[in-house]
């Protein structure tokens, strides 16, 4: 699986001819349930066109983790310990997790609508796995499943300005320089929610 989330934030190098938005153009908050086998988790991703961040919540989890496609770093964020962890994503599973990969081929397959949301459909192929995904014309993937049925797909789609401190971790908490096993056990779930076959 890392096609299945890759595909859900589309920044892969595309065909020309059928090149889906590789980052969303406006601030969004969407809300996602997984699907297939993994079904019943829900996720809440939040984009920031500005900056290029993704802020991803999870329900029940005292924290959340904020990525930053450009420079390959990741935030996890624990709220309960006032605490947060900076990570190159490049060397940690769970921030690959939501970063795409830098290569991939699409192909249009029609459109449908999804959380009242109009969105292109395309069959993706990286590393010889194929997805497909719905993206909006503003560059949000509302849903992403593998050939397996597994996947996400969006419930919610909210549109609205977000503040840059939503995509940092607050000024009062401490920077751990260590991989605490309260972070760890965050990122593991997140890496296993997104990622898990």
């Amino acid at each position: 699986g890392l096609v299945l989330v890759a595909v859900a934030l589309p920044t892969v190098a595309a065909l020309a001819d059928d090149r889906p938005p590789m980052k969303p153009t406006r601030d969004a908050t969407v809300t996602y349930k997984t699907v297939g086998a993994d079904g019943g988790h829900t996720i809440k991703m939040s984009f920031s066109a500005q900056t290029g961040l993704i802020r991803s919540d999870m329900p029940n989890m005292q924290g959340y983790m904020i990525v930053d496609r450009d420079r390959q770093k990741s935030t996890m964020v624990m709220t309960e310990q006032r605490m947060f962890m900076e990570m190159d994503s490049r060397m940690n599973p769970q921030a690959q997790a939501m970063t795409a990969p830098s290569n991939g081929s699409f192909a249009r397959k029609g459109t449908a609508t999804i959380a009242g949301t109009a969105c292109t459909i395309y069959d993706v192929v990286h590393d010889g796995q194929t997805a497909t995904s719905c993206i909006t014309s503003d560059g949000l993937a509302l849903r992403s499943t593998s050939q397996d049925g597994r996947g996400i797909e969006a419930t919610k789609v909210e549109y609205g300005a977000l503040p840059a401190s939503y995509f940092q971790a607050p000024s009062d908490y401490r920077r751990s320089e260590e991989h605490t096993s309260e972070l760890q056990s965050l990122a593991y779930l997140v890496c296993r929610l997104l990622l898990e076959k």
